[in-house]
């Protein structure tokens, strides 16, 4: 497949629709494209209305609504507060300390896409190589949006502190929100499940497994439900 332009240009590889994207200073960002052979954009699960429990679990706080479906029982949806974002489990756990002093800043002015350019795409590189070995292998950039493998050691996202555009920079993803079309859906043997809707290329992007931050002292006071933590703290 390929994509064509209002003025009827066709792109058949991702590099072309780059430059039109970056010369025209589109809004649209590369991810929502994909050359993937294996993608079918024609792909798309549509559920009878009846089975909708609920319009939106997130309550209008994402970019775009997750529905809640049930063709299974009679069961209704769980009762949790969803949060799209990071918080402190008390008061106690200070958030105030992580701010934009603490993260790098770039002064590009090509949408980022040379990463050798980028302050903070060499930084995610940097770190990579700080790792090889224990950490799996080096990477160093998004490639059109999406990333080619795992980055144990963290991807660092263009931020405030940078020069280029927020919305046609080629390293923000993650700040960008969810895009992908998803629902939360009850299955026959698992429980509760959130899938997409689509189908998605390999390395993209769904969306921020968001928790409560917690001292070490209360992370052992609370371990002893079913609950997973994840050290943040990562050096």
């Amino acid at each position: 497949f390929y994509y064509r332009a209002p003025c009827g240009r066709p792109f058949y590889r991702a590099n072309e629709l780059t430059d039109f994207l970056v010369l025209t200073r589109s809004e649209l960002t590369i991810d929502l494209f994909t050359f993937s052979g294996g993608v079918d954009v024609t792909k798309f699960v549509v559920q009878d209305p009846k089975f909708r429990v609920l319009a939106d679990l997130t309550r209008g706080s994402e970019g775009r609504p997750l529905p809640v479906f049930n063709d299974i029982d009679d069961e209704n949806v769980p009762t949790f507060l969803y949060r799209s974002h990071r918080y402190g489990r008390t008061e106690m756990v200070d958030l105030s300390t992580i701010n934009k002093n603490f993260c790098s800043g770039c002064d590009c002015r090509d949408d980022c896409r040379d990463w050798t350019k980028c302050a903070c795409q060499r930084l995610t590189h940097r770190e990579s190589v700080r790792g090889r070995g224990y950490l799996g292998p080096v990477t160093k950039e998004y490639i059109n949006g999406f990333l080619p493998r795992k980055v144990v050691s963290g991807v660092y996202e263009c931020n405030e502190n940078c020069g280029c555009s927020r919305k046609r920079c080629f390293n923000r993803v993650v700040q960008n929100g969810i895009k992908v079309p998803m629902q939360m859906m009850k299955t026959k043997d698992k429980g509760w499940g959130i899938r997409t809707l689509c189908d998605i290329s390999q390395g993209t992007f769904i969306s921020c497994y968001q928790g409560a931050i917690m001292s070490d002292e209360m992370a052992e006071n609370y371990g002893e439900g079913d609950e997973y933590y994840a050290d943040i703290d990562f050096y």
